[in-house]
Protein backbone atom coordinates (compact mmCIF):
# COMPACT_ATOMS: atom_id res chain seq x y z
CA UNK A 1 0.00 0.00 0.00
CA UNK A 2 1.14 3.54 -1.07
CA UNK A 3 0.19 6.79 0.63
CA UNK A 4 0.99 10.51 -1.13
CA UNK A 5 3.04 12.93 1.05
CA UNK A 6 -0.40 14.62 2.43
CA UNK A 7 -2.14 11.46 3.30
CA UNK A 8 1.41 10.31 5.14
CA UNK A 9 0.73 13.70 6.81
CA UNK A 10 -2.82 13.10 8.03
CA UNK A 11 -1.85 9.39 9.36
CA UNK A 12 1.31 10.12 11.19
CA UNK A 13 0.50 13.51 12.47
CA UNK A 14 3.22 15.08 10.59
CA UNK A 15 3.75 18.23 8.77
CA UNK A 16 5.10 18.47 5.52
CA UNK A 17 8.07 20.24 6.33
CA UNK A 18 8.41 17.70 9.05
CA UNK A 19 8.21 14.43 7.27
CA UNK A 20 10.93 15.98 4.76
CA UNK A 21 12.78 16.21 8.00
CA UNK A 22 12.63 12.75 8.70
CA UNK A 23 13.62 12.38 4.94
CA UNK A 24 16.53 13.78 4.96
CA UNK A 25 17.27 12.41 8.01
CA UNK A 26 17.62 8.78 6.43
CA UNK A 27 14.57 7.70 8.93
CA UNK A 28 12.42 7.31 6.14
CA UNK A 29 12.76 6.60 2.19
CA UNK A 30 10.18 7.24 0.12
CA UNK A 31 9.62 5.90 -3.71
CA UNK A 32 8.85 7.66 -6.74
CA UNK A 33 5.60 7.02 -8.78
CA UNK A 34 5.35 6.04 -11.96
CA UNK A 35 5.43 9.36 -13.82
CA UNK A 36 8.12 10.55 -11.49
CA UNK A 37 6.11 12.87 -10.33
CA UNK A 38 5.09 12.40 -6.84
CA UNK A 39 6.76 10.16 -3.75
CA UNK A 40 4.82 7.64 -2.71
CA UNK A 41 5.21 6.42 1.12
CA UNK A 42 5.43 2.53 2.15
CA UNK A 43 3.27 0.94 5.48
CA UNK A 44 7.13 1.30 6.96
CA UNK A 45 7.69 4.97 6.87
CA UNK A 46 4.16 5.12 8.41
CA UNK A 47 5.32 2.75 10.86
CA UNK A 48 9.06 4.53 11.76
CA UNK A 49 6.71 8.33 11.52
CA UNK A 50 4.67 6.72 14.22
CA UNK A 51 7.34 5.85 16.56
CA UNK A 52 8.77 9.01 16.21
CA UNK A 53 5.24 10.65 16.94
CA UNK A 54 5.84 8.16 20.09
CA UNK A 55 9.23 9.40 20.75
CA UNK A 56 8.09 12.97 20.45
CA UNK A 57 4.64 12.60 22.71
CA UNK A 58 7.39 11.68 25.58
CA UNK A 59 9.01 14.71 25.34
CA UNK A 60 12.17 13.86 22.54
CA UNK A 61 13.37 16.48 20.27
CA UNK A 62 13.01 15.60 16.65
CA UNK A 63 16.55 14.89 16.21
CA UNK A 64 16.41 12.99 19.73
CA UNK A 65 13.73 10.90 18.04
CA UNK A 66 15.64 10.27 14.95
CA UNK A 67 18.50 9.08 17.33
CA UNK A 68 16.55 6.93 19.60
CA UNK A 69 15.27 5.44 16.47
CA UNK A 70 18.12 4.75 14.52
CA UNK A 71 21.45 4.60 16.84
CA UNK A 72 19.84 3.53 20.26
CA UNK A 73 20.07 -0.19 21.95
CA UNK A 74 17.79 -1.48 24.42
CA UNK A 75 19.75 -0.37 27.14
CA UNK A 76 20.33 3.64 26.01
CA UNK A 77 16.92 3.90 24.64
CA UNK A 78 16.16 2.89 28.72
CA UNK A 79 18.30 5.55 30.09
CA UNK A 80 17.11 8.59 27.63
CA UNK A 81 13.83 7.52 29.09
CA UNK A 82 14.61 7.59 32.97
CA UNK A 83 16.31 10.94 31.71
CA UNK A 84 13.09 12.31 30.65
CA UNK A 85 11.22 10.77 33.30
CA UNK A 86 12.86 12.62 35.64
CA UNK A 87 11.93 16.01 33.27
CA UNK A 88 8.38 15.00 33.33
CA UNK A 89 8.69 14.30 37.34
CA UNK A 90 9.68 17.95 37.66
CA UNK A 91 7.70 19.34 35.17
CA UNK A 92 4.61 17.88 36.96
CA UNK A 93 5.78 19.28 40.25
CA UNK A 94 6.16 22.89 38.86
CA UNK A 95 2.70 22.55 37.38
CA UNK A 96 0.97 21.28 40.67
CA UNK A 97 3.03 24.50 42.32
CA UNK A 98 1.17 26.87 39.72
CA UNK A 99 -1.98 25.19 40.42
CA UNK A 100 -1.48 26.04 44.09
CA UNK A 101 -0.09 29.47 42.97
CA UNK A 102 -3.48 30.16 41.13
CA UNK A 103 -5.86 28.75 43.70
CA UNK A 104 -4.23 30.85 46.40
CA UNK A 105 -4.67 34.43 44.17
CA UNK A 106 -8.42 33.32 43.69
CA UNK A 107 -8.34 33.10 47.40
CA UNK A 108 -6.45 36.12 48.31
CA UNK A 109 -8.47 38.09 45.88
CA UNK A 110 -11.71 36.73 47.61
CA UNK A 111 -10.34 38.22 50.54
CA UNK A 112 -9.70 41.20 49.20
CA UNK A 113 -13.36 41.77 47.77
CA UNK A 114 -14.45 41.26 51.35
CA UNK A 115 -12.71 44.21 52.50
CA UNK A 116 -9.31 45.35 54.63
CA UNK A 117 -10.06 44.23 57.83
CA UNK A 118 -7.12 42.65 59.58
CA UNK A 119 -6.83 38.64 59.92
CA UNK A 120 -3.98 37.26 61.78
CA UNK A 121 -2.65 34.15 59.88
CA UNK A 122 0.35 32.21 59.02
CA UNK A 123 3.15 33.80 56.89
CA UNK A 124 5.18 31.12 54.84
CA UNK A 125 8.97 30.93 55.01
CA UNK A 126 10.52 33.42 52.43
CA UNK A 127 13.76 34.33 51.05
CA UNK A 128 14.09 38.06 50.12
CA UNK A 129 16.90 39.72 47.66
CA UNK A 130 17.47 43.17 48.26
CA UNK A 131 17.51 45.00 45.21
CA UNK A 132 18.86 48.75 44.26
CA UNK A 133 16.37 51.61 44.61
CA UNK A 134 17.45 55.30 44.76
CA UNK A 135 20.05 56.56 47.36
CA UNK A 136 21.85 53.49 47.59
CA UNK A 137 24.87 53.11 46.47
CA UNK A 138 26.25 52.29 42.49
CA UNK A 139 28.69 49.48 44.10
CA UNK A 140 26.00 48.01 46.00
CA UNK A 141 23.62 47.21 42.40
CA UNK A 142 23.25 43.77 41.80
CA UNK A 143 24.34 42.65 38.32
CA UNK A 144 21.10 42.33 35.98
CA UNK A 145 22.12 38.86 34.95
CA UNK A 146 21.63 37.89 38.81
CA UNK A 147 18.05 39.67 38.89
CA UNK A 148 16.86 38.16 35.86
CA UNK A 149 17.12 34.74 37.58
CA UNK A 150 14.47 35.94 39.95
CA UNK A 151 12.67 37.09 37.42
CA UNK A 152 12.63 33.85 35.31
CA UNK A 153 11.16 32.09 38.51
CA UNK A 154 7.68 34.45 37.84
CA UNK A 155 5.17 33.72 38.84
CA UNK A 156 6.55 32.48 42.20
CA UNK A 157 8.75 35.86 42.65
CA UNK A 158 6.64 39.02 42.91
CA UNK A 159 7.93 42.41 44.12
CA UNK A 160 8.13 42.72 48.10
CA UNK A 161 8.50 45.82 50.06
CA UNK A 162 10.29 45.98 53.38
CA UNK A 163 8.68 48.42 55.78
CA UNK A 164 10.56 48.98 59.37
CA UNK A 165 8.53 48.31 62.60
CA UNK A 166 9.20 51.61 63.86
CA UNK A 167 7.11 53.59 60.75
CA UNK A 168 4.67 50.90 61.02
CA UNK A 169 3.53 51.53 64.52
CA UNK A 170 4.37 54.69 64.55
CA UNK A 171 5.75 56.73 61.33
CA UNK A 172 3.51 59.38 59.64
CA UNK A 173 3.57 60.51 55.87
CA UNK A 174 4.87 58.53 52.73
CA UNK A 175 6.35 55.78 55.11
CA UNK A 176 9.85 54.61 52.54
CA UNK A 177 10.30 50.81 52.20
CA UNK A 178 13.07 48.96 51.31
CA UNK A 179 12.68 47.21 47.85
CA UNK A 180 13.49 43.98 46.82
CA UNK A 181 12.20 40.48 45.34
CA UNK A 182 10.96 37.58 47.51
CA UNK A 183 9.77 33.69 46.74
CA UNK A 184 8.20 31.06 48.87
CA UNK A 185 10.56 28.41 50.47
CA UNK A 186 8.78 25.79 49.18
CA UNK A 187 8.84 27.13 45.77
CA UNK A 188 12.79 27.28 45.79
CA UNK A 189 12.67 23.67 47.14
CA UNK A 190 10.16 22.77 44.02
CA UNK A 191 11.99 24.45 41.37
CA UNK A 192 15.17 24.14 42.48
CA UNK A 193 16.46 27.35 43.14
CA UNK A 194 19.86 28.13 43.80
CA UNK A 195 20.63 32.00 43.13
CA UNK A 196 23.68 33.63 42.64
CA UNK A 197 23.30 36.06 45.10
CA UNK A 198 22.53 34.49 48.62
CA UNK A 199 19.14 36.14 49.66
CA UNK A 200 17.79 37.01 53.23
CA UNK A 201 15.79 33.91 54.66
CA UNK A 202 13.10 34.80 56.83
CA UNK A 203 11.16 31.89 58.55
CA UNK A 204 7.27 31.32 58.80
CA UNK A 205 5.68 33.09 61.81
CA UNK A 206 2.03 34.26 62.99
CA UNK A 207 1.37 37.20 61.14
CA UNK A 208 -1.09 40.12 60.98
CA UNK A 209 -2.56 40.54 56.84
CA UNK A 210 -3.79 44.05 55.17
CA UNK A 211 -4.98 44.84 52.24
CA UNK A 212 -2.84 47.66 51.06
CA UNK A 213 -1.99 49.71 47.95
CA UNK A 214 1.66 51.76 47.70
CA UNK A 215 2.57 54.73 45.59
CA UNK A 216 4.10 55.17 42.39
CA UNK A 217 7.05 55.69 44.45
CA UNK A 218 6.77 52.46 46.45
CA UNK A 219 5.73 54.14 49.87
CA UNK A 220 3.22 53.06 52.13
CA UNK A 221 0.76 55.86 53.01
CA UNK A 222 0.20 56.14 56.38
CA UNK A 223 -3.33 56.38 57.01
CA UNK A 224 -3.73 53.20 55.20
CA UNK A 225 -2.21 51.83 58.52
CA UNK A 226 -4.60 53.17 60.74
CA UNK A 227 -6.72 49.70 60.96
CA UNK A 228 -3.80 47.96 61.60
CA UNK A 229 -2.28 49.72 64.14
CA UNK A 230 -5.72 49.48 66.28
CA UNK A 231 -6.25 46.09 65.95
CA UNK A 232 -2.46 45.30 66.82
CA UNK A 233 -3.34 47.70 70.40
CA UNK A 234 -6.47 46.05 70.93
CA UNK A 235 -5.34 42.50 70.20
CA UNK A 236 -2.16 43.20 71.93
CA UNK A 237 -0.26 41.83 69.48
CA UNK A 238 4.32 42.55 69.36
CA UNK A 239 5.42 43.13 66.24
CA UNK A 240 8.50 40.98 65.66
CA UNK A 241 10.73 42.32 62.32
CA UNK A 242 10.24 44.03 59.46
CA UNK A 243 6.04 44.02 57.69
CA UNK A 244 6.57 42.93 54.10
CA UNK A 245 4.49 44.08 51.29
CA UNK A 246 4.25 41.66 48.76
CA UNK A 247 2.33 42.76 45.31
CA UNK A 248 -0.65 39.89 44.17
CA UNK A 249 -2.68 42.51 41.81
CA UNK A 250 -2.69 45.31 40.11
CA UNK A 251 -4.74 47.27 37.38
CA UNK A 252 -4.63 50.11 35.10
CA UNK A 253 -7.15 52.55 35.99
CA UNK A 254 -8.15 56.14 34.36
CA UNK A 255 -4.34 55.29 32.39
CA UNK A 256 -2.90 55.20 35.92
CA UNK A 257 -1.11 51.83 37.20
CA UNK A 258 -2.48 50.68 40.79
CA UNK A 259 -0.81 48.74 42.99
CA UNK A 260 -2.39 46.08 45.46
CA UNK A 261 -0.34 44.46 48.45
CA UNK A 262 -1.40 41.76 50.97
CA UNK A 263 0.94 43.52 54.04
CA UNK A 264 1.99 40.93 56.14
CA UNK A 265 2.90 41.77 59.82
CA UNK A 266 5.40 39.40 62.41
CA UNK A 267 4.21 39.57 64.95
CA UNK A 268 3.98 37.66 69.10
CA UNK A 269 0.58 36.75 70.16
CA UNK A 270 0.49 37.34 74.23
Amino acid sequence: MKFKIGEISRLSGFSTSGIRFFEEAGVISPARGKNEKYREFSLEDLQRLLICRKFRECGFSLEESVDLLKNADAQELKRHIQKQAICVKRNLAEKLALLEHLNQQIADIDQMEKGTCCEIIQMPALYWLKLWQPGDRDEDLIPFSHVYEWIERGPFTNSCLLLSPDDLLTGKGELATRWGTAIDEKYVKILGFDPQVEPQFFPSTDAVRILISPTDYLTIPSEQLEEVREFLKKMKLEVTGHAFSRIFYSTISKDHLVRYDYLWIPIRKP
